[in-house]
Formats: structure tokens, C-alpha cells, sequence
């Protein structure tokens, strides 16, 4: 609580990793890999239209190659951070057609209209 009685929240914290150089190529390597196929089913919800996320969903991506170099677990979370994504961005697209005048910081128009293909 801050002097003045307001609560203060913290919005970040920084961590440094003392890694030895085969550390580091190892969670650059993973990293890419989780990069990718994240932009594979982000890409393939967005052209084929979203399906909520389930286990044909994610037997899909085992197939994937990047999937080899990442732990299931991995795979399943990155895919279930994404289906909660694509959610949120339902959702918001259902509060912009009931206030889009609420939207004002940005121009959600453009993803509206590049998501749903209107010119």
C-alpha cells in the first residue's frame, strides 16, 4: 500500500539467468520452436476458421515437426494459451459491435476488418 492508502500492483519483474553458452543455445532453440508452431496453428485457425481447442486439436500439432523438439506438456499449453486467446478476441469483437465508440486508444476497426476480410 502506497503512502497514500492506494494499493500499488507491480507490473513487471525482471530475472537474469546466469546461463553457460550451450544453456542458452538450448532455450534460444526452444523458444524458436515453440515460436513457430504457435504462428502454424495461429495461421491455420485464422484461414480454416477457429475450433476450440480439444485432443484432435492437439494430435494435429504432435504431428508437427516442431512439436519433436518440445515436451507435450509444452505443446498443449502453448495450444490452450492460444485457444484462450482467440477467445478473448471473440469477446472483444462482441463488445466492439455493442460500443465501438469505447475503443478509441486504437483503430480495432482495422483488425475487425482485416480479420474478417472487409474492405
Amino acid at each position: 500500500i502506497s503512502e497514500g492508502g492506494e494499493k500499488s500492483m507491480k507490473l513487471s519483474q525482471k530475472v537474469y539467468l546466469n546461463l553457460s553458452h550451450k544453456q542458452q543455445k538450448v532455450v534460444h532453440e526452444l523458444i524458436w520452436h515453440v515460436t513457430k508452431l504457435h504462428n502454424i496453428a495461429n495461421y491455420k485457425l485464422h484461414e480454416s476458421g477457429y475450433i476450440p481447442y480439444n485432443n484432435e486439436y492437439d494430435q494435429t500439432y504432435k504431428l508437427n515437426w516442431h512439436s519433436d523438439y518440445l515436451n507435450s506438456h509444452n505443446r498443449q499449453q502453448l495450444l490452450k494459451k492460444l485457444d484462450k486467446d482467440w477467445k478473448s478476441f471473440f469477446q472483444l469483437i462482441k463488445d466492439y459491435k455493442k460500443n465501438p465508440k469505447q475503443y478509441t486508444g486504437c483503430n480495432f476497426s482495422l483488425y475487425y476488418n482485416w480479420f474478417f476480410q472487409i474492405n
